[in-house]
């Protein structure tokens, strides 16, 4: 569900709560200074919950410039080079593990460079060229190697 319908949503019930809540206060005279500040809380909270909802959602978000074709193409061919140097290190590691007597030191060292893999490709952006030129030439060969 939109987050903007849910938070009018809780607004609005917690609105009609807090009104309650004073409708009860004040007909059924109770007179502690707690029931009274609840029901103003509650009517506080559900007119700031409606009010947030009402705001127009910020257009912060848009892309700040179009990309050529050939650095989508570019960026998605590290991406996946990448991924498949991953796979390639998990393929790897199974592969020692199914040994009889496996080499645990091997097996941590492909596990690290697993991992060096997946920081370097969280860490690709599309507008850094030379990054996504040195995963493409630096990666490529190898995954082309192993198909």
């Amino acid at each position: 569900m939109n987050n903007r319908i849910v938070r009018f949503l809780v607004g609005a019930l917690s609105l009609i709560v807090g009104l309650a809540m004073a409708v009860n206060y004040h007909f059924n005279e109770l007179r502690p200074l707690n029931e009274g500040f609840q029901s103003a809380l509650f009517m506080m909270l559900g007119l700031a919950l409606i009010y947030k909802a009402s705001k127009p959602a910020k257009k912060d978000n848009a892309m700040p410039a179009q990309w050529t074709d050939q650095q989508l193409a570019a960026f998605e061919a590290a991406m996946e080079t990448i991924g498949n140097m991953i796979a390639l290190k998990a393929r790897d590691i199974h592969a020692e593990r199914s040994k009889g007597a496996p080499n645990q030191a091997l097996i941590d060292q492909l596990r690290a460079e697993q991992a060096e893999l997946v920081v370097e490709r969280s860490r690709l952006r599309i507008d850094d060229s030379v990054a996504v030129a040195h995963a493409i030439e630096r990666y490529g060969p190898i995954v082309k190697a192993s198909v």
